[in-house]
């Protein structure tokens, strides 16, 4: 988690799940060709304003905003993105805060079939 990245995979035949940023902040998104009505264009985007659970913000993990493991659902689809951050190393402080490591790791799985989607 202290280098760069931008990786993207392919979930299924419409969808592609996109993992980017740098040391200070990373994002995870997932994108359709077929985007469903009313979902976003990062699928899995919850909020309007202020951070948000596919966000991995090293202030996130100091002030326990978010909890370091967490699961998402698709908009518009059966499926579910767990987002893992495991052993954090985090420096700087008050706004300066970046990543030094630890490991971001990223599950995609079909939802169960009892769960209604938003």
């Amino acid at each position: 988690m202290n280098t760069a990245a931008d990786v993207r995979k392919p979930i299924s035949s419409t969808l592609t799940l996109r993992v980017f940023g740098a040391p200070d902040d990373f994002e995870v998104e997932v994108t359709s060709i077929k985007k469903p009505s009313g979902c976003p264009n990062n699928l899995i985007w919850e909020t309007a304003h202020g951070p948000d659970r596919h966000d991995v913000m090293p202030w996130h993990i100091v002030r326990g905003f978010y909890p370091n493991s967490r699961c998402i659902e698709v908009c518009g689809y059966p499926v579910e993105v767990r987002i893992d951050i495991l052993s954090p190393e985090i420096a700087g402080a008050a706004e300066d805060e970046h990543f030094t490591g630890g490991e971001l790791r990223v599950t995609v799985f079909a939802r169960q079939k009892s769960r209604v989607t938003r």
